[in-house]
Protein backbone atom coordinates (compact mmCIF):
# COMPACT_ATOMS: atom_id res chain seq x y z
CA UNK A 1 0.00 0.00 0.00
CA UNK A 2 1.49 3.28 -1.00
CA UNK A 3 2.34 5.77 1.86
CA UNK A 4 0.91 8.72 -0.30
CA UNK A 5 -0.69 11.46 2.43
CA UNK A 6 -4.46 12.57 0.96
CA UNK A 7 -5.21 16.27 0.88
CA UNK A 8 -7.06 17.62 2.73
CA UNK A 9 -11.17 17.12 2.38
CA UNK A 10 -12.16 20.11 3.53
CA UNK A 11 -12.43 23.80 1.56
CA UNK A 12 -9.40 25.88 1.06
CA UNK A 13 -11.50 28.16 3.49
CA UNK A 14 -12.14 25.95 6.85
CA UNK A 15 -9.11 26.34 9.47
CA UNK A 16 -7.54 23.34 10.72
CA UNK A 17 -9.19 23.57 14.12
CA UNK A 18 -12.46 23.70 12.91
CA UNK A 19 -11.83 21.02 10.02
CA UNK A 20 -10.91 19.02 13.34
CA UNK A 21 -13.97 19.94 15.26
CA UNK A 22 -16.28 18.94 12.23
CA UNK A 23 -14.77 15.33 12.03
CA UNK A 24 -15.06 14.72 16.08
CA UNK A 25 -18.90 15.91 15.43
CA UNK A 26 -19.21 12.98 13.04
CA UNK A 27 -18.70 10.53 15.23
CA UNK A 28 -21.80 11.33 17.47
CA UNK A 29 -24.54 10.86 14.49
CA UNK A 30 -22.46 7.53 13.77
CA UNK A 31 -22.12 6.44 17.24
CA UNK A 32 -25.57 7.60 18.32
CA UNK A 33 -27.53 5.72 15.40
CA UNK A 34 -29.07 1.94 16.61
CA UNK A 35 -31.94 0.22 15.49
CA UNK A 36 -32.42 -0.94 19.14
CA UNK A 37 -31.01 0.98 22.36
CA UNK A 38 -30.22 -0.95 25.47
CA UNK A 39 -31.90 1.04 27.51
CA UNK A 40 -35.43 1.23 26.03
CA UNK A 41 -35.84 -2.36 24.81
CA UNK A 42 -38.15 -3.04 27.58
CA UNK A 43 -40.09 -0.21 26.07
CA UNK A 44 -40.10 -1.36 22.94
CA UNK A 45 -40.86 -4.61 23.17
CA UNK A 46 -43.41 -3.74 25.55
CA UNK A 47 -44.89 -1.64 23.30
CA UNK A 48 -44.87 -3.65 20.24
CA UNK A 49 -46.09 -6.98 21.65
CA UNK A 50 -42.39 -8.76 21.33
CA UNK A 51 -40.77 -10.67 23.34
CA UNK A 52 -37.40 -9.78 24.90
CA UNK A 53 -35.50 -12.26 22.24
CA UNK A 54 -36.53 -10.69 19.55
CA UNK A 55 -35.20 -7.18 20.62
CA UNK A 56 -31.99 -8.51 22.18
CA UNK A 57 -31.75 -10.50 18.78
CA UNK A 58 -31.88 -7.08 16.58
CA UNK A 59 -29.88 -5.66 18.61
CA UNK A 60 -26.93 -8.23 18.20
CA UNK A 61 -27.54 -8.66 14.56
CA UNK A 62 -25.68 -4.83 14.34
CA UNK A 63 -22.83 -6.15 15.42
CA UNK A 64 -23.17 -9.29 12.97
CA UNK A 65 -23.09 -6.25 10.23
CA UNK A 66 -19.90 -4.43 11.78
CA UNK A 67 -17.99 -7.90 11.93
CA UNK A 68 -19.17 -9.04 8.19
CA UNK A 69 -17.69 -5.82 6.90
CA UNK A 70 -14.12 -5.60 8.64
CA UNK A 71 -12.64 -8.25 5.47
CA UNK A 72 -13.45 -5.25 2.85
CA UNK A 73 -11.58 -2.63 4.82
CA UNK A 74 -8.75 -2.15 2.74
CA UNK A 75 -10.47 -2.47 -0.31
CA UNK A 76 -12.63 0.72 1.04
CA UNK A 77 -10.19 2.85 2.39
CA UNK A 78 -8.31 2.39 -1.01
CA UNK A 79 -11.36 3.50 -2.77
CA UNK A 80 -13.41 5.60 -0.71
CA UNK A 81 -14.22 9.35 -1.30
CA UNK A 82 -15.16 10.84 1.81
CA UNK A 83 -17.51 13.01 0.77
CA UNK A 84 -19.94 10.59 -1.06
CA UNK A 85 -19.35 7.94 1.56
CA UNK A 86 -20.89 10.67 4.21
CA UNK A 87 -23.64 11.37 1.99
CA UNK A 88 -24.84 8.28 0.78
CA UNK A 89 -24.19 6.53 4.37
CA UNK A 90 -25.67 9.27 6.37
CA UNK A 91 -28.80 8.97 3.88
CA UNK A 92 -28.56 5.54 3.91
CA UNK A 93 -28.82 5.35 8.24
CA UNK A 94 -31.62 7.64 8.22
CA UNK A 95 -33.99 5.36 6.27
CA UNK A 96 -32.56 2.31 8.10
CA UNK A 97 -33.58 3.93 11.24
CA UNK A 98 -36.89 5.24 10.21
CA UNK A 99 -38.03 1.61 8.77
CA UNK A 100 -36.46 0.18 12.40
CA UNK A 101 -38.59 3.00 14.41
CA UNK A 102 -41.96 1.93 12.13
CA UNK A 103 -41.85 -1.53 11.25
CA UNK A 104 -43.66 -3.80 13.93
CA UNK A 105 -42.20 -6.75 11.90
CA UNK A 106 -39.16 -8.36 13.75
CA UNK A 107 -37.26 -9.68 10.48
CA UNK A 108 -37.49 -6.36 8.81
CA UNK A 109 -36.38 -4.84 12.27
CA UNK A 110 -33.31 -7.29 12.24
CA UNK A 111 -32.83 -6.21 8.52
CA UNK A 112 -32.62 -2.46 9.48
CA UNK A 113 -30.64 -3.13 12.55
CA UNK A 114 -27.68 -5.44 10.21
CA UNK A 115 -27.75 -2.59 7.94
CA UNK A 116 -27.22 0.23 10.63
CA UNK A 117 -24.09 -1.56 11.73
CA UNK A 118 -23.02 -2.28 8.16
CA UNK A 119 -23.13 1.22 7.10
CA UNK A 120 -21.61 2.30 10.72
CA UNK A 121 -18.50 0.66 9.84
CA UNK A 122 -18.00 2.55 6.69
CA UNK A 123 -18.61 6.04 8.14
CA UNK A 124 -16.38 5.14 11.47
CA UNK A 125 -13.36 4.22 8.90
CA UNK A 126 -14.10 7.05 6.68
CA UNK A 127 -14.08 9.24 10.11
CA UNK A 128 -11.37 7.72 11.79
CA UNK A 129 -8.78 7.07 8.63
CA UNK A 130 -9.74 10.94 7.55
CA UNK A 131 -9.07 12.52 11.63
CA UNK A 132 -5.58 10.64 12.09
CA UNK A 133 -4.14 11.87 8.53
CA UNK A 134 -5.34 15.46 9.24
CA UNK A 135 -4.06 15.78 12.90
CA UNK A 136 -0.86 14.22 12.26
CA UNK A 137 0.23 14.34 8.30
CA UNK A 138 0.88 11.25 8.58
CA UNK A 139 -0.90 7.80 6.28
CA UNK A 140 -2.56 6.17 9.04
CA UNK A 141 -3.28 3.32 6.44
CA UNK A 142 -0.26 2.23 6.47
CA UNK A 143 0.69 2.08 9.68
CA UNK A 144 -2.58 0.03 10.63
CA UNK A 145 -2.62 -1.96 7.36
CA UNK A 146 0.46 -1.65 5.97
CA UNK A 147 3.11 -4.20 6.08
CA UNK A 148 7.15 -3.09 7.65
CA UNK A 149 10.30 -3.74 6.88
CA UNK A 150 12.41 -4.27 10.11
CA UNK A 151 11.74 -6.13 13.51
CA UNK A 152 12.58 -2.96 15.04
CA UNK A 153 9.75 -0.85 13.21
CA UNK A 154 7.22 -3.77 13.94
CA UNK A 155 7.78 -3.53 17.49
CA UNK A 156 7.53 0.49 17.44
CA UNK A 157 4.15 0.30 15.31
CA UNK A 158 3.17 -2.72 17.84
CA UNK A 159 3.84 -0.19 20.66
CA UNK A 160 1.93 2.69 19.23
CA UNK A 161 -1.21 0.65 18.92
CA UNK A 162 -0.87 -0.72 22.42
CA UNK A 163 -1.06 3.07 23.04
CA UNK A 164 -3.17 4.84 21.04
CA UNK A 165 -6.15 2.31 20.32
CA UNK A 166 -7.19 2.04 23.79
CA UNK A 167 -7.52 5.61 23.82
CA UNK A 168 -9.65 5.56 20.93
CA UNK A 169 -11.92 2.50 22.17
CA UNK A 170 -12.57 4.58 25.19
CA UNK A 171 -13.51 7.58 23.11
CA UNK A 172 -15.98 5.09 21.08
CA UNK A 173 -17.52 3.55 23.95
CA UNK A 174 -18.22 6.90 25.70
CA UNK A 175 -19.68 8.05 23.19
CA UNK A 176 -21.87 5.01 22.07
CA UNK A 177 -22.67 4.99 26.36
CA UNK A 178 -23.75 8.60 26.00
CA UNK A 179 -26.29 8.03 23.05
CA UNK A 180 -27.99 5.21 25.43
CA UNK A 181 -28.14 7.80 28.14
CA UNK A 182 -29.51 10.55 25.97
CA UNK A 183 -32.14 7.71 24.38
CA UNK A 184 -33.46 6.99 28.27
CA UNK A 185 -33.74 10.06 28.96
CA UNK A 186 -35.62 10.64 25.58
CA UNK A 187 -37.60 7.45 25.65
CA UNK A 188 -38.85 7.89 29.86
CA UNK A 189 -40.50 11.71 28.84
CA UNK A 190 -41.83 10.89 25.60
CA UNK A 191 -41.71 7.55 24.19
CA UNK A 192 -38.95 5.04 22.48
CA UNK A 193 -39.88 6.23 19.10
CA UNK A 194 -38.98 9.83 19.47
CA UNK A 195 -35.38 8.64 20.05
CA UNK A 196 -35.05 7.58 16.57
CA UNK A 197 -36.18 10.79 15.67
CA UNK A 198 -34.10 12.68 17.55
CA UNK A 199 -31.18 10.57 16.09
CA UNK A 200 -31.77 11.50 12.53
CA UNK A 201 -32.03 15.16 13.80
CA UNK A 202 -28.40 14.53 14.64
CA UNK A 203 -27.54 12.36 11.47
CA UNK A 204 -29.26 15.76 9.27
CA UNK A 205 -27.10 18.27 10.83
CA UNK A 206 -23.78 15.34 10.70
CA UNK A 207 -25.28 15.63 6.53
CA UNK A 208 -25.55 19.48 6.61
CA UNK A 209 -21.71 20.09 7.69
CA UNK A 210 -20.57 17.22 5.37
CA UNK A 211 -22.26 19.00 2.56
CA UNK A 212 -20.82 22.23 3.72
CA UNK A 213 -17.35 22.44 4.66
CA UNK A 214 -16.37 19.19 2.34
CA UNK A 215 -15.21 19.27 -1.37
CA UNK A 216 -15.90 16.47 -3.78
CA UNK A 217 -13.12 14.32 -5.04
CA UNK A 218 -12.40 12.68 -7.91
CA UNK A 219 -13.61 8.84 -8.52
CA UNK A 220 -10.92 6.81 -8.17
CA UNK A 221 -9.94 3.28 -10.07
CA UNK A 222 -7.76 0.84 -8.46
CA UNK A 223 -9.19 -2.46 -9.22
CA UNK A 224 -7.44 -5.69 -9.36
CA UNK A 225 -8.52 -9.46 -9.62
CA UNK A 226 -6.83 -10.24 -6.23
CA UNK A 227 -8.98 -7.49 -4.56
CA UNK A 228 -12.15 -8.86 -5.78
CA UNK A 229 -14.91 -9.00 -3.25
CA UNK A 230 -16.13 -11.95 -2.29
CA UNK A 231 -19.65 -11.36 -1.84
CA UNK A 232 -20.68 -15.02 -1.76
CA UNK A 233 -18.55 -15.48 1.32
CA UNK A 234 -19.32 -13.09 3.24
CA UNK A 235 -23.32 -13.98 2.70
CA UNK A 236 -22.35 -17.28 4.27
CA UNK A 237 -20.13 -15.49 6.87
CA UNK A 238 -23.43 -13.65 7.77
CA UNK A 239 -26.27 -16.30 7.65
CA UNK A 240 -23.69 -18.51 9.52
CA UNK A 241 -23.74 -15.80 12.62
CA UNK A 242 -27.30 -14.74 12.51
CA UNK A 243 -28.43 -18.47 12.72
CA UNK A 244 -25.72 -18.91 15.76
CA UNK A 245 -27.26 -15.78 17.57
CA UNK A 246 -30.91 -17.03 16.48
CA UNK A 247 -30.08 -20.69 18.39
CA UNK A 248 -28.22 -19.64 21.39
CA UNK A 249 -30.94 -16.44 21.90
CA UNK A 250 -34.21 -18.48 21.01
CA UNK A 251 -33.34 -21.60 22.37
CA UNK A 252 -34.75 -21.52 25.60
CA UNK A 253 -38.02 -20.00 24.37
CA UNK A 254 -38.79 -22.22 21.86
CA UNK A 255 -37.44 -25.43 23.54
CA UNK A 256 -34.73 -26.49 21.38
CA UNK A 257 -34.55 -29.48 19.40
CA UNK A 258 -38.48 -29.90 19.57
CA UNK A 259 -38.84 -26.33 17.62
CA UNK A 260 -38.77 -26.57 13.71
CA UNK A 261 -37.16 -22.80 13.90
CA UNK A 262 -33.88 -24.11 16.15
CA UNK A 263 -33.43 -27.19 13.99
CA UNK A 264 -33.44 -25.18 11.03
CA UNK A 265 -30.65 -22.67 12.35
CA UNK A 266 -28.36 -25.44 13.65
CA UNK A 267 -28.45 -26.56 10.51
CA UNK A 268 -27.35 -23.40 8.77
CA UNK A 269 -24.73 -23.08 11.26
CA UNK A 270 -23.53 -26.47 10.11
CA UNK A 271 -24.05 -25.76 6.32
CA UNK A 272 -22.93 -22.26 5.64
CA UNK A 273 -20.11 -22.70 8.23
CA UNK A 274 -18.95 -25.66 6.26
CA UNK A 275 -19.31 -24.36 2.86
CA UNK A 276 -17.63 -21.42 4.07
CA UNK A 277 -14.72 -22.96 5.04
CA UNK A 278 -14.64 -24.43 2.16
CA UNK A 279 -14.91 -21.00 0.18
CA UNK A 280 -11.76 -20.32 2.13
CA UNK A 281 -9.27 -22.83 1.65
CA UNK A 282 -9.79 -22.95 -1.88
CA UNK A 283 -9.36 -19.36 -2.95
CA UNK A 284 -6.03 -17.50 -3.09
CA UNK A 285 -7.51 -14.08 -1.40
CA UNK A 286 -9.95 -15.76 0.77
CA UNK A 287 -13.25 -13.62 2.72
CA UNK A 288 -11.01 -14.46 5.88
CA UNK A 289 -7.36 -16.08 5.96
CA UNK A 290 -7.60 -18.97 8.07
CA UNK A 291 -3.80 -18.51 8.57
CA UNK A 292 -4.30 -15.90 10.85
CA UNK A 293 -5.32 -18.84 13.49
CA UNK A 294 -1.39 -20.00 13.31
CA UNK A 295 -0.79 -17.21 15.58
CA UNK A 296 -0.82 -17.90 19.46
CA UNK A 297 -1.73 -14.47 20.39
CA UNK A 298 -4.55 -14.19 18.03
CA UNK A 299 -6.02 -17.62 19.67
CA UNK A 300 -5.12 -16.46 23.08
CA UNK A 301 -7.05 -13.10 22.46
CA UNK A 302 -9.96 -14.02 21.26
CA UNK A 303 -10.58 -16.71 24.12
CA UNK A 304 -9.97 -13.60 26.23
CA UNK A 305 -11.65 -11.34 24.84
CA UNK A 306 -14.97 -13.74 24.43
CA UNK A 307 -14.53 -14.91 28.43
CA UNK A 308 -14.46 -10.91 29.25
CA UNK A 309 -17.95 -10.14 27.35
CA UNK A 310 -19.66 -13.70 29.27
CA UNK A 311 -18.44 -11.81 32.43
CA UNK A 312 -19.68 -8.53 31.31
CA UNK A 313 -22.86 -10.21 30.78
CA UNK A 314 -23.63 -10.33 34.51
CA UNK A 315 -25.13 -7.20 33.72
CA UNK A 316 -28.26 -9.60 33.80
CA UNK A 317 -27.86 -10.37 37.36
CA UNK A 318 -28.12 -6.18 38.40
CA UNK A 319 -30.45 -5.94 36.12
CA UNK A 320 -32.98 -8.91 37.80
CA UNK A 321 -31.82 -8.16 41.14
CA UNK A 322 -32.53 -4.50 41.34
CA UNK A 323 -36.40 -5.64 39.49
CA UNK A 324 -36.57 -7.82 42.79
CA UNK A 325 -35.02 -5.90 45.71
CA UNK A 326 -36.42 -2.33 44.40
CA UNK A 327 -38.51 -1.03 42.02
CA UNK A 328 -36.48 1.16 39.14
CA UNK A 329 -38.06 2.80 36.30
CA UNK A 330 -35.99 3.27 33.23
CA UNK A 331 -34.16 6.38 34.26
CA UNK A 332 -33.14 5.11 37.25
CA UNK A 333 -31.68 2.04 35.65
CA UNK A 334 -30.23 4.03 32.82
CA UNK A 335 -28.27 6.59 35.26
CA UNK A 336 -27.05 3.67 37.35
CA UNK A 337 -25.45 1.98 34.20
CA UNK A 338 -23.62 5.93 33.37
CA UNK A 339 -21.47 4.90 35.99
CA UNK A 340 -19.80 2.40 33.36
CA UNK A 341 -18.43 5.82 31.87
CA UNK A 342 -16.42 6.40 34.89
CA UNK A 343 -14.98 2.69 35.09
CA UNK A 344 -14.46 3.28 31.32
CA UNK A 345 -11.82 5.85 32.05
CA UNK A 346 -10.72 4.37 34.88
CA UNK A 347 -9.68 1.32 33.12
CA UNK A 348 -8.67 3.31 30.24
CA UNK A 349 -6.21 4.89 32.66
CA UNK A 350 -5.09 2.09 34.32
CA UNK A 351 -4.33 -0.26 30.85
CA UNK A 352 -2.34 2.94 29.89
CA UNK A 353 -0.26 3.09 33.13
CA UNK A 354 0.37 -0.64 32.76
CA UNK A 355 1.39 -0.63 29.33
CA UNK A 356 3.65 2.21 29.48
CA UNK A 357 5.70 0.97 32.88
CA UNK A 358 5.75 -2.24 29.96
CA UNK A 359 4.04 -4.76 32.16
CA UNK A 360 3.65 -8.57 30.88
CA UNK A 361 0.55 -8.78 28.82
CA UNK A 362 -0.47 -11.43 30.96
CA UNK A 363 -0.83 -8.73 34.31
CA UNK A 364 -2.45 -6.58 32.26
CA UNK A 365 -5.21 -9.10 31.51
CA UNK A 366 -5.15 -10.49 34.86
CA UNK A 367 -5.92 -7.15 36.57
CA UNK A 368 -9.27 -7.02 33.95
CA UNK A 369 -10.70 -10.24 35.02
CA UNK A 370 -9.87 -9.76 38.53
CA UNK A 371 -11.83 -6.69 38.37
CA UNK A 372 -14.58 -8.68 36.58
CA UNK A 373 -14.33 -10.94 39.40
CA UNK A 374 -14.73 -8.59 42.12
CA UNK A 375 -17.52 -6.91 40.79
CA UNK A 376 -19.49 -9.97 40.76
CA UNK A 377 -18.26 -10.82 44.43
CA UNK A 378 -19.22 -7.56 45.11
CA UNK A 379 -22.44 -8.10 43.99
CA UNK A 380 -22.95 -11.57 45.83
CA UNK A 381 -22.26 -9.99 49.35
CA UNK A 382 -25.18 -7.14 48.95
CA UNK A 383 -27.74 -9.61 47.47
CA UNK A 384 -30.58 -9.33 50.00
CA UNK A 385 -34.90 -9.05 49.93
CA UNK A 386 -34.11 -4.66 50.32
CA UNK A 387 -31.60 -2.78 48.65
CA UNK A 388 -30.13 0.15 48.61
CA UNK A 389 -29.66 1.76 44.96
CA UNK A 390 -26.21 3.32 45.76
CA UNK A 391 -24.69 -0.09 47.10
CA UNK A 392 -24.83 -1.15 42.94
CA UNK A 393 -23.02 1.60 41.93
CA UNK A 394 -19.72 -0.31 43.10
CA UNK A 395 -20.37 -3.73 41.28
CA UNK A 396 -20.91 -1.73 37.36
CA UNK A 397 -18.16 0.55 37.83
CA UNK A 398 -15.61 -2.63 39.26
CA UNK A 399 -17.49 -4.76 36.08
CA UNK A 400 -16.96 -1.93 33.52
CA UNK A 401 -13.49 -1.01 34.73
CA UNK A 402 -12.26 -4.43 34.17
CA UNK A 403 -13.97 -5.19 30.75
CA UNK A 404 -12.45 -2.16 29.45
CA UNK A 405 -8.89 -3.62 30.01
CA UNK A 406 -9.73 -6.75 28.63
CA UNK A 407 -11.73 -5.28 25.57
CA UNK A 408 -9.02 -2.58 24.61
CA UNK A 409 -5.35 -4.36 25.55
CA UNK A 410 -7.18 -7.67 24.15
CA UNK A 411 -8.18 -6.25 20.89
CA UNK A 412 -3.98 -4.63 20.57
CA UNK A 413 -2.93 -8.21 21.79
CA UNK A 414 -4.47 -9.94 19.04
CA UNK A 415 -3.16 -7.47 15.91
CA UNK A 416 0.73 -7.76 17.63
CA UNK A 417 3.19 -9.12 14.66
CA UNK A 418 0.20 -9.60 12.21
CA UNK A 419 1.04 -8.76 8.53
CA UNK A 420 -1.03 -5.91 6.97
CA UNK A 421 -3.33 -8.65 4.78
CA UNK A 422 -4.05 -10.88 8.01
CA UNK A 423 -5.24 -7.41 10.13
CA UNK A 424 -9.02 -7.23 8.47
CA UNK A 425 -9.54 -11.13 9.29
CA UNK A 426 -8.43 -10.67 12.51
CA UNK A 427 -10.53 -7.16 13.12
CA UNK A 428 -13.51 -9.53 11.87
CA UNK A 429 -12.88 -12.54 13.67
CA UNK A 430 -12.47 -10.44 16.94
CA UNK A 431 -15.98 -7.88 16.69
CA UNK A 432 -17.43 -11.55 16.32
CA UNK A 433 -16.12 -13.07 19.57
CA UNK A 434 -16.21 -9.73 21.87
CA UNK A 435 -19.60 -8.07 20.36
CA UNK A 436 -21.21 -11.12 18.90
CA UNK A 437 -20.22 -14.48 20.09
CA UNK A 438 -19.38 -14.10 24.04
CA UNK A 439 -22.35 -11.86 25.40
CA UNK A 440 -25.13 -13.80 23.44
CA UNK A 441 -23.49 -17.21 25.11
CA UNK A 442 -23.10 -15.11 28.04
CA UNK A 443 -26.75 -14.41 28.09
CA UNK A 444 -28.06 -17.35 27.11
CA UNK A 445 -26.16 -19.34 29.47
CA UNK A 446 -26.82 -16.55 32.33
CA UNK A 447 -30.99 -16.80 30.90
CA UNK A 448 -30.92 -20.73 31.25
CA UNK A 449 -29.51 -20.99 34.26
CA UNK A 450 -31.31 -19.10 36.22
CA UNK A 451 -34.63 -20.39 34.71
CA UNK A 452 -33.78 -23.63 36.04
CA UNK A 453 -32.62 -22.56 39.59
CA UNK A 454 -35.65 -20.27 40.00
CA UNK A 455 -38.00 -23.05 39.53
CA UNK A 456 -35.61 -25.51 41.66
CA UNK A 457 -36.30 -23.28 44.54
CA UNK A 458 -39.46 -22.72 43.69
CA UNK A 459 -40.53 -25.95 44.03
CA UNK A 460 -38.39 -26.44 47.02
CA UNK A 461 -39.48 -23.46 48.88
CA UNK A 462 -43.50 -24.02 48.00
CA UNK A 463 -43.08 -27.63 49.45
CA UNK A 464 -41.80 -26.46 52.72
CA UNK A 465 -45.08 -23.39 52.50
CA UNK A 466 -47.77 -25.59 54.53
CA UNK A 467 -49.20 -25.21 57.59
CA UNK A 468 -47.15 -26.31 59.68
CA UNK A 469 -44.67 -24.03 58.67
CA UNK A 470 -44.99 -21.75 61.58
CA UNK A 471 -43.73 -18.37 60.08
CA UNK A 472 -45.51 -19.61 56.93
CA UNK A 473 -48.60 -19.71 58.50
CA UNK A 474 -48.07 -16.72 60.51
CA UNK A 475 -47.43 -14.49 57.43
CA UNK A 476 -50.95 -16.26 55.58
CA UNK A 477 -52.80 -15.42 58.67
CA UNK A 478 -51.74 -11.62 58.72
CA UNK A 479 -52.81 -11.04 55.42
CA UNK A 480 -55.71 -12.67 55.59
CA UNK A 481 -56.79 -10.84 58.40
CA UNK A 482 -55.74 -7.42 57.03
CA UNK A 483 -58.00 -8.14 53.86
CA UNK A 484 -60.88 -8.87 55.74
CA UNK A 485 -60.52 -6.15 57.98
CA UNK A 486 -60.49 -3.77 54.85
CA UNK A 487 -64.04 -5.49 53.68
CA UNK A 488 -62.72 -8.44 51.64
CA UNK A 489 -65.02 -11.81 51.88
CA UNK A 490 -63.59 -14.60 53.71
CA UNK A 491 -62.63 -16.17 50.21
CA UNK A 492 -61.15 -13.28 48.78
CA UNK A 493 -59.13 -12.83 51.55
CA UNK A 494 -57.53 -16.52 51.16
CA UNK A 495 -57.11 -15.85 47.49
CA UNK A 496 -55.19 -12.81 48.11
CA UNK A 497 -53.50 -14.56 51.53
CA UNK A 498 -52.20 -17.09 49.07
CA UNK A 499 -51.36 -14.47 46.20
CA UNK A 500 -48.96 -12.84 48.56
CA UNK A 501 -47.23 -16.02 50.18
CA UNK A 502 -46.97 -16.59 46.12
CA UNK A 503 -44.92 -13.90 45.51
CA UNK A 504 -43.12 -13.67 48.54
CA UNK A 505 -42.07 -17.34 47.91
CA UNK A 506 -41.28 -16.26 43.71
CA UNK A 507 -38.78 -13.69 45.83
CA UNK A 508 -37.28 -15.53 47.71
CA UNK A 509 -36.55 -18.54 45.21
CA UNK A 510 -34.79 -15.35 42.59
CA UNK A 511 -32.44 -14.36 45.28
CA UNK A 512 -31.18 -17.92 46.07
CA UNK A 513 -31.21 -18.45 42.43
CA UNK A 514 -29.38 -15.63 41.67
CA UNK A 515 -27.05 -15.99 45.01
CA UNK A 516 -25.97 -19.72 43.35
CA UNK A 517 -25.05 -19.21 40.30
CA UNK A 518 -23.13 -15.64 40.90
CA UNK A 519 -20.37 -18.08 43.02
CA UNK A 520 -20.52 -20.49 40.12
CA UNK A 521 -19.27 -16.88 37.86
CA UNK A 522 -16.89 -16.36 40.65
CA UNK A 523 -15.26 -19.60 40.26
CA UNK A 524 -15.19 -19.03 36.89
CA UNK A 525 -13.27 -15.82 37.35
CA UNK A 526 -11.01 -17.97 39.68
CA UNK A 527 -10.71 -20.16 36.88
CA UNK A 528 -10.21 -17.49 34.24
CA UNK A 529 -6.99 -16.42 36.45
CA UNK A 530 -5.85 -19.49 36.97
CA UNK A 531 -5.90 -19.88 33.34
CA UNK A 532 -3.61 -16.79 32.68
CA UNK A 533 -1.21 -17.41 34.71
CA UNK A 534 -0.67 -20.95 34.68
CA UNK A 535 -2.13 -22.22 31.09
CA UNK A 536 1.15 -22.75 28.60
CA UNK A 537 -0.84 -21.49 26.02
CA UNK A 538 1.62 -20.58 23.66
CA UNK A 539 2.60 -24.48 23.53
CA UNK A 540 -1.54 -25.22 23.23
CA UNK A 541 -1.48 -22.51 20.26
CA UNK A 542 1.30 -23.31 18.52
CA UNK A 543 0.65 -26.89 17.48
CA UNK A 544 -3.24 -27.08 17.59
CA UNK A 545 -3.56 -24.50 14.67
CA UNK A 546 -0.32 -25.99 12.94
CA UNK A 547 -2.42 -29.37 12.49
CA UNK A 548 -5.60 -27.42 11.55
CA UNK A 549 -3.80 -25.47 9.12
CA UNK A 550 -1.98 -28.61 7.53
CA UNK A 551 -5.18 -29.84 7.00
CA UNK A 552 -6.88 -27.05 5.29
CA UNK A 553 -3.60 -26.78 3.05
CA UNK A 554 -3.84 -30.15 2.04
CA UNK A 555 -7.69 -29.64 1.17
CA UNK A 556 -6.74 -26.73 -0.63
CA UNK A 557 -3.95 -28.52 -2.69
CA UNK A 558 -6.21 -31.40 -3.50
CA UNK A 559 -8.97 -29.08 -4.38
CA UNK A 560 -6.15 -27.04 -7.15
CA UNK A 561 -4.68 -30.91 -8.43
CA UNK A 562 -8.46 -31.63 -9.39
Amino acid sequence: MENKLKPSPFYDWMPRPLGITVYLLMFIPILFNNGVYVNTMTEMYSALGLHSEDVQFANFVTSIGNAAFAPFMIYFLKRRRTKVVYVFGFLAMMLFCEIAARTQSVPVLVGSCFMIGFIRVMLVLNTTFGLFPYITGKDMTQAFFGDVVSEAEQNQMDRFRMVALPVYYFFLIVISQLGNALASIWAFHSDWQSVHIYMMLFTLIALLLVLLTIKPEMKKSDGKDSERLQIPEMLLFITASVALCFFLLYGKMLDWFNSRSIRIASALVLGCGGLLLIFITRKKNPYIHLEILRKPNVCFALILLCLAMIFNSTSVFITLYSSISMTLDSLQTANLYNFTIWGFLLGTVIAFVMIRKKMKNKFVFAVGFLLLTASVVVLYLHYQSEELYNHLRLPVLLRSTGMIIVYSVGSVYGMMKLPGKLRPSWICLMLIARSVLGPVAGISLYSNVLYEKQNEYTVRFAQEADGTNYDVAAAFQRTQTAAMMQGASYENAQSLATLSLNGRIQKQAALAALKEVTGYVIWGGTGCLAFIFLFPFPVLFRRIPRVLFKVFAKKRSIGKVQ
